[in-house]
């Protein structure tokens, strides 16, 4: 490298080291990007000055040629060329890219002639993009002007629109169309900087500068959206920029990793009990529902006022020919669009904004608001008082909102875009943007609210009872907008510190007392919002076979109406929660305490006695089904409490697998695929001895099996009959019956010790959101009431072979595991164990065994 070179050199690595420096001591985005931009266009054009390279144009490009280079960003480049000097400077022009890159610049070039670049700008709208946002670097400035000339006059407008359009359609779909993901790309998710500059970049084509003062004049922004626009541009640039110092590298996803570190470089503390990344987050998902929602309302206005016209004579006529539909005296509709009839009444009766959702809500074949009602309906927002919300022809309105049977959350999704919702309900603005900092949630509060009422909306529509047979059926027994009600406060008190079901109780009070309730109605809401966790902990944790549970969960319900909104409330949190954490499984668990629940209360309701006798009754009805000798045996083998956690399917399954086969010296072993696809159940009988379930799981974990359910029994004479439910989703390429029979014959062969099995160990590598979400494993193990059995509870991250790791420990203390629920929320785990000793443990023994099991699962 030459001497000039290395100068260079030295020269960048000081710009950069400043330029970082910078954006660690400032807030401010532009005049960072502007100072650096500058020293790399002096750099840049000193190294073009060493080769004599005539008839060529250098040209910065993208966001180089915007001047907003962010500390890692790319420096692209295009070298245009006469069509005479294409080839003459190859060579040269080859030599200029290879020292940029020798002094640091990774620069990336095309070379082309403006023949070739127009050529290809018509065919491609990224090419034609670049070639919008050109700026000139050195060498010969006609070619730059003729460039700028050709494009201008060759580029179809409308064409270079909708190719817009269909990219930012793509893109957004591959952010699920939401600006809320928790680990947003700041440049290309949904209400990020690709947004705002597919905005400029739209105006710019039609008016030829990407000035802001321009794009205001294309009247296809307000004053205050172009304000807006320019804020949330900035710190977004900020943001961006602080992304890249934490992450070393260039980096435009706030990723988990990066989230804490970027914060503080930001400026952001924590507070209380909200992080610093979580202040940091909600900041940036404020940022971006503005912007998102200011595209919208552009993207809106671009059809009818650019793409419909070519000149404003044809536009008016096009105008005329839109066939309009009077609502009523202060609403129109066209095209399906609801439109005010008289835009300057809202500033005199801002209650004109509350009726306009309510005529949509109501009006059929109505999809949405016009353009132009959308924009006045978001500029407006400002006049809800909190003197105007508390009028009683206001809340009315809004409490009707709820109760209607058609477009309740899509007219509320609407509100809560256009900032309304949160003006009605100011405790609801607390939530907008908050994350979740747990192991399942995958939206925001606020978003997942609104997912949760959706759901419970779609349990409402005929077309979609065949998903949810039973929620079709029971919320026709309820008022549908008490659930809506309960779904929109049950998590509003996130984020706060505290119980947020006891303080989402008190804002429901509030709310009931505000909007004069019924007695009634408020009860139920406050049961929904303080007990909406409750059905989900004991489906998942407790032992939906043993009757004192439901009896305990039945007296907390009290009736089968709050059962019934209860159960259909925690169907809809769930599934609200991620796509991955709903599964078959829960909802047979869910179904099931339902039921058994309901079952208590209505033999309450007729005065019946409930437990009496309730015990050996259910195992004679279900030994009734049981016929012959099979009967017989299974009667005289097996105990109560086999009876009652297994189902009648089950009892007569093992009965006809077991026929004659009870003092067998062999293990059995079945595997059978459920009739929903849940998973596999697999039986192990045989005599029982130490570390027999230890060995089950080795196997398990050896075939890389997750475990969604254990039931252990010991048998009257020395025996066990273990039941599990093993996930089949990691067989999904398989041949399900091969693996069975597989199966059956190793898992055999490993118990009667006729095969040995190597369990792999696991390193624990954690997920992203693990490492930044980390659960403190909890470990508690008490005795039954009858001091009969111990109960041990596990709250964990997932990770493969914990329940294998659970077992040997308990194993090396001589404890045998009596029964296991599993219960898998996203990446966190919740298991509570059925456990018995011989003799029973003293306290220090008790702490020993928590210890161990803490140490191994912190590992």
């Amino acid at each position: 490298m030459s001497v000039e070179l290395n100068t260079f050199k030295s020269e960048l690595t000081q710009a950069r080291s400043q330029f970082c420096g910078s954006w660690k001591k400032e807030t401010r985005a532009l005049s960072n990007m502007l100072r650096y931009t500058k020293k790399i266009d002096e750099l840049i054009r000193n190294i073009w000055k060493s080769f004599n390279i005539n008839e060529a144009c250098l040209i910065a490009v993208g966001g180089y040629g915007r001047g907003e280079l962010a500390p890692f960003s790319d420096i692209d480049l295009l070298i245009l060329t006469s069509d005479n000097a294409s080839n003459c400077y190859s060579d040269a022009i080859s030599t200029f890219v290879s020292n940029l890159w020798d002094i640091g610049l990774e620069a990336g070039q095309s070379v082309r002639t403006i023949k070739e670049s127009i050529k290809l700008a018509q065919t491609d709208s990224t090419v034609s993009t670049n070639l919008l946002e050109i700026r000139y670097l050195a060498g010969e400035k006609d070619l730059f002007y003729q460039l700028q000339k050709e494009r201008r006059n060759k580029i179809d407008s409308e064409a270079f629109t909708r190719a817009k359009l269909l990219e930012l359609q793509k893109r957004h779909a591959r952010y699920r169309n939401t600006p809320y993901n928790l680990e947003p790309n700041i440049k290309e998710s949904p209400g990020g900087l690709r947004d705002i500059q597919t905005i400029k970049w739209i105006c710019a084509q039609f008016c030829t500068s990407l000035n802001w003062q321009k794009t205001l004049a294309s009247e296809l922004l307000t004053v205050e959206e172009t304000n807006q626009l320019k804020r949330h541009e900035a710190k977004l640039k900020t943001l961006r920029g602080h992304l890249h110092i934490s992450a070393g590298r260039c980096e435009d996803r706030l990723i988990f990793d990066l989230q804490a570190k970027v914060a503080a470089t930001f400026g952001f503390k924590t507070e209380g009990n909200r992080r610093a990344s979580e202040r940091l987050m909600q900041s940036y998902f404020n940022s971006a529902k503005v912007v998102y929602q200011i595209l919208e309302m552009f993207l809106a206005s671009i059809e009818l006022k650019l793409l419909a016209r070519t000149n404003d004579l044809k536009f008016e006529k096009f105008k005329k020919k839109l066939w309009i539909h009077r609502v009523n005296v202060n609403f129109l509709e066209f095209r399906g669009l609801l439109d005010f009839e008289n835009k300057e009444k809202l500033q005199k009766d801002p209650s004109l904004i509350l009726q306009c959702f309510s005529v949509f809500q109501e009006t059929p074949g109505v999809s949405g608001f016009s353009p132009e009602t959308t924009r006045v309906i978001w500029n407006s927002r400002k006049l809800m008082s909190d003197d105007f919300i508390k009028k009683e022809n206001i809340k009315k309105e809004f409490l009707n909102i709820f109760k209607r049977e058609q477009k309740v959350i899509q007219t509320l999704t609407l509100m809560h875009r256009l900032g309304i919702l949160g003006r009605m309900l100011p405790v609801f603005q607390k939530i907008v943007g908050q994350m979740q900092h747990d192991l399942f949630h995958v939206y925001t509060v606020d978003q997942h609210t609104l997912q949760v009422m959706a759901n419970l909306e779609r349990f409402t529509k005929i077309e979609h009872a065949h998903e949810f047979p039973l929620c079709s059926e029971l919320i026709t027994l309820v008022r549908p907008y008490q659930l809506y009600l309960g779904a929109l406060f049950h998590d509003i008190a996130k984020g706060r510190g505290g119980d947020h079901s006891i303080l989402g109780e008190l804002e429901v009070k509030k709310f009931a007392a505000l909007y004069d309730l019924e007695a009634r109605e408020t009860e139920l809401i406050c049961f929904l919002v303080r007990e909406h966790l409750a059905m989900s902990s004991v489906a998942q944790k407790q032992d939906l076979d043993d009757p004192s549970t439901i009896s305990r969960f039945a007296e907390k319900v009290l009736s089968r109406e709050n059962l019934i909104n209860l159960y259909l409330l925690t169907v809809a949190d769930i599934r609200g929660t991620s796509p991955k954490v709903w599964n078959n499984w829960k909802a047979k668990l869910l179904a099931s305490l339902f039921y058994k629940t309901n079952s208590y209360l209505l033999k309450k309701e007729e005065g019946g006695e409930v437990l009496s006798g309730h015990a050996q009754a259910e195992k004679n009805r279900k030994l009734n089904n049981v016929n012959g000798h099979a009967g017989e045996e299974i009667k005289k083998y097996l105990n109560l409490s086999y009876f009652l956690r297994h189902d009648m399917t089950e009892i007569i399954w093992h009965s006809r697998l077991l026929y004659e086969k009870y003092l067998t010296e062999k293990y059995i072993v079945f595997f059978k695929a459920t009739d929903d696809s849940i998973g596999l159940k697999v039986v192990v009988y045989g005599k029982d001895r130490e570390d027999l379930f230890v060995d089950i799981l080795g196997y398990f974990q050896y075939r890389g099996f997750g475990i969604l359910d254990a039931k252990l029994n010991t048998t009257n004479h020395g025996y066990v009959l273990d039941t599990f439910l093993i996930d089949q989703s990691v067989m999904l390429n398989e041949d399900i019956l091969r693996v069975q029979k597989a199966c059956e014959s190793e898992l055999v062969q490993v118990l009667n010790n006729e095969r040995e099995i190597s369990v792999p160990g696991h390193a624990n590598k954690l997920s992203r959101r693990q490492r930044n979400f980390p659960i403190t494993p909890r470990i508690e193990l008490t005795p039954d009431e009858k001091e009969e059995f111990y109960i041990l509870s596990i709250t964990s991250t997932d990770t493969p072979g914990l329940l294998y790791k659970v077992a040997r420990i308990l194993a090396s203390y001589k404890i045998s595991i009596h029964s296991a629920k599993i219960s898998t929320l996203g990446e966190k785990v919740e298991d509570v164990f059925l456990v018995k000793k011989e003799n029973l443990l003293t306290e220090n023994e008790t702490i020993k065994i928590e210890t161990d099991l803490m140490r191994k699962l912190s590992t």
